[in-house]
């Protein structure tokens, strides 16, 4: 049984259909879905976290079938199955980075706090564990955001364009950074972009047109 398992999914915008097609993921894997920007990829990730509903089809993640959740169990599943980094980084500017990791430990009602500190050590964040969002450049923000997608050890992680504002030398490093990180954690990876020069030695690199493009 593969991880995630997307069938015959189908989502439009007014007359304009944006996904349609299937798709599957084993554990573990590592795959790049590579698009123009505006062609789909956000709304896929956005339908497969359950953030959006689709029109039709299904959505499996392990044994659970998503798209008949409710919107509550719908949260909850999320909070402990799916880690997300959004290319803005989305981290609260309020918190420090250590808080911009616990707050998801608090989302997903677990009890291991230690693991945000421990990972954020592990990323080279020791000494910024009480900084704020403000005090940290733009790599160190990101790391804080990988970070918090992978703390409740989901096993699957969804990745939202996260080189787009960054330059070919860093984004290379980031995306390196971001599969380490999810092999050490034993989580699948769903990466969309548009940068093809970052995206070296995925599992699968997929063109989205070519699987989420089918005729209607």
């Amino acid at each position: 049984m593969p991880l995630l398992k997307v069938e015959n999914l189908k989502k439009s915008f007014g007359e304009t259909l944006i996904v349609n097609g299937s798709f599957e993921l084993a554990e573990g894997e590592q795959v790049a879905l590579i698009g123009p920007s505006g062609c789909g990829k956000s709304t896929l990730l956005h339908l497969i976290s359950g953030v959006l509903r689709p029109d039709r089809g299904t959505i499996s993640l392990g044994s659970e079938e998503l798209t008949h959740l409710s919107e509550a169990a719908l949260d909850r599943f999320r909070a402990k199955r799916i880690g997300y980094i959004f290319q803005s980084f989305h981290l609260l500017e309020g918190l420090t980075a250590l808080e911009n990791v616990e707050v998801a430990v608090t989302f997903a009602k677990g009890k291991h706090y230690e693991r945000a500190s421990q990972l954020l050590k592990e990323m080279g964040l020791e000494d910024k564990l009480h900084h704020y969002p403000r005090q940290l450049s733009v790599g160190q923000r990101q790391r804080v955001a990988v970070a918090r997608a992978l703390v409740n050890q989901p096993p699957l992680v969804l990745a939202d364009e996260p080189t787009a504002n960054l330059d070919t030398e860093r984004a290379a490093s980031v995306v390196e950074l971001l599969r380490e990180c999810c092999r050490k954690a034993g989580a699948a990876l769903l990466l969309v972009s548009h940068d093809v020069g970052a995206l070296q030695n995925f599992d699968r690199v997929i063109q989205f047109h070519d699987q989420f493009r089918e005729a209607a």
